[in-house]
């Protein structure tokens, strides 16, 4: 029996037919049938230690089906009477209150790899599936499979942090060497970056585990250079490499097997030999190229700020300011990254300097400006994909016709470097400068010169370093030391939110949105 040339005759059927299946990642089953106005959400499992866990859900369309966290290949098949609709999510894997992120990571790439079974990235699904690990995985629109092109394997590896729900701890990117060199740097000063969901060591010093990621450097996919990295190149903080990273799903002892997207136009396995003590042989020259194991963190204690908990007092509170708790920054904005969040434990002794809230006025039209500049404390960096459309709404001047955006359309690292080049303490094109000091940060700091100045104020390389900017250490004080330098105190006592919105974003851009989050901000400081 198949579904699509025997359909069942109905959902016990159906089920039968699901659990009869002998497949390793096929643990759990959703299954979701429509009758009238609500369709129900339910699951089917052969596995006695899941199946007490496995609870109903009523969801009201399939679309809401699809979207429920662990859901995965979601299709529609009609029952042999015609007469209803069923919604199978196959060996897909809902998590119970004790999942844990990395065991969905592992499940859900396996799930994606059996999805893509005989299938390449131009296949007309498979680039709509691509497509989804972009928007899912980085937030970038407008890159599908066809774009052959593009590299899409940190996309595939972002959309399975996501997916799992490891969000709070790990930011979603298009290149591997972002979320790699953080995690070198989160091993070396976990003081810094105490809840990043990974640590990277050295291929010598750590035996990968399932649900770990094993980095590697690659050749240059454009100039077909070599262009090798180490360990310790990227200690010392080296950027910009060329990269690749798969995620460990199964160890036997002697060997790993791994799931990684885009290795060959597709989502499919490899196979790592092991030491005998347990560490990648790099010895092997087909494996000579990976350069750190990235330790899967996502399970690990959170800091009591980011757990839910009390956060620990400042050392000095000062005391006649407006109180600002973590609670009240969950309201304001329930999916704050995890730095984001970080970044507020001290909040009241971090801005009573800059007599930010020293009213509730005040604090109100800051926090404004802060929410819509950061998306909801969830953008760390700018996002520079813009279709033609876009482009010609954001910068006029430049783009008077689509000819003239076209060549630029969903390219974020050629947009920036035009459109950001030559101003800002920029230098040309060519420079990178526009790519490299892009948006980051609650107030979205832009251009060399003032990452150079408010780095200099908050007592960080923001020049050498620029993902400092969404640093829980320094990012809600530079959002303080521009709003200082701007004058912003006294628009605010004014209660001028036209006149802030234009000295934070040099024009009006927004500016109903920021209005909107003002009038959230009175839900918590009225």
């Amino acid at each position: 029996m198949t579904l699509t040339q025997d359909p069942p005759e109905s959902i016990e059927q159906l089920a039968a037919f699901v659990n009869s299946k002998e497949s390793p990642t096929q643990e759990l089953v959703d299954m979701g049938f429509e009758n009238g106005k609500n369709t129900f959400l339910f699951s089917v499992t052969t596995d006695s230690k899941l199946r007490g866990a496995v609870e109903a859900q009523q969801v009201a369309t399939f679309e809401e089906a699809s979207a429920l966290p662990g859901v995965f290949c979601f299709q529609k098949i009609l029952l042999k009477s015609g007469e209803v609709p069923v919604a199978m999510l196959r060996k897909a894997y809902v998590p119970t209150s004790d999942t844990s992120v990395s065991d969905l990571m592992v499940k859900q790439a396996i799930v994606e790899a059996e999805w893509f079974r005989g299938k390449k990235e131009t296949d007309n699904d498979a680039s709509e599936r691509v497509r989804t690990y972009w928007v899912e995985g980085t937030e970038t629109q407008g890159i599908s499979g066809k774009n052959t092109k593009q590299p899409w394997s940190a996309a595939f590896i972002s959309y399975l942090v996501i997916k799992s729900g490891g969000g709070n701890r790990f930011k979603g990117s298009t290149a591997h060497w972002k979320y790699i060199n953080r995690a070198v740097k989160a091993k070396l000063k976990p003081q810094d970056d105490p809840d990043y969901g990974f640590w990277g060591h050295a291929v010598n010093a750590y035996k990968p585990q399932v649900g770990d990621l094993i980095a590697a450097w690659r050749d240059d996919p454009d100039t077909t250079a070599v262009e090798k990295t180490t360990f310790e190149e990227v200690v010392a903080g080296k950027d910009g490499y060329p990269s690749h990273c798969d995620i460990v799903v199964a160890h036997n002892g002697s060997t790993i097997k791994t799931i990684g997207g885009n290795v060959n136009n597709d989502v499919s396995e490899k196979t790592f030999k092991l030491t005998p003590q347990g560490y990648v042989d790099i010895t092997d020259p087909k494996q000579v190229q990976v350069i750190a194991i990235l330790e899967n963190r996502m399970d690990a204690p959170l800091a009591p700020a980011l757990a839910g908990g009390a956060a620990p007092a400042p050392a000095a509170a000062p005391l006649n300011v407006v109180r600002i708790t973590m609670d009240q920054i969950r309201t304001l904005a329930p999916n704050a990254k995890a730095e984001y969040l970080q970044a507020f434990v001290n909040a009241d002794a971090v801005l009573a300097p800059y007599q930010i809230n020293a009213s509730k006025l005040r604090l109100r039209h800051f926090m404004a400006q802060v929410l819509h500049e950061s998306g909801g404390l969830r953008v760390q960096e700018e996002d520079m994909g813009y279709s033609v459309q876009g482009m010609m709404k954001t910068w006029k001047d430049r783009f008077p016709t689509e000819a003239s955006a076209k060549p630029y359309e969903y390219k974020p690292e050629k947009l920036a470097n035009h459109v950001y080049s030559n101003r800002m303490g920029n230098g040309d094109e060519a420079s990178g400068d526009g790519w490299r000091y892009r948006g980051r940060g609650l107030m979205q700091v832009t251009g060399r010169e003032d990452y150079r100045k408010y780095g200099a104020l908050v007592g960080a390389n923001l020049e050498a370093d620029p993902d400092l900017a969404f640093a829980a250490a320094y990012t809600l004080k530079i959002a303080a030391e521009e709003w200082k330098s701007k004058g912003c105190n006294a628009l605010a006592d004014a209660d001028n939110i036209t006149g802030i919105t234009q000295k934070i974003n040099g024009g009006q851009t927004g500016i109903a949105k920021r209005k909107a989050w003002y009038e959230k901000t009175l839900t918590v400081w009225a």
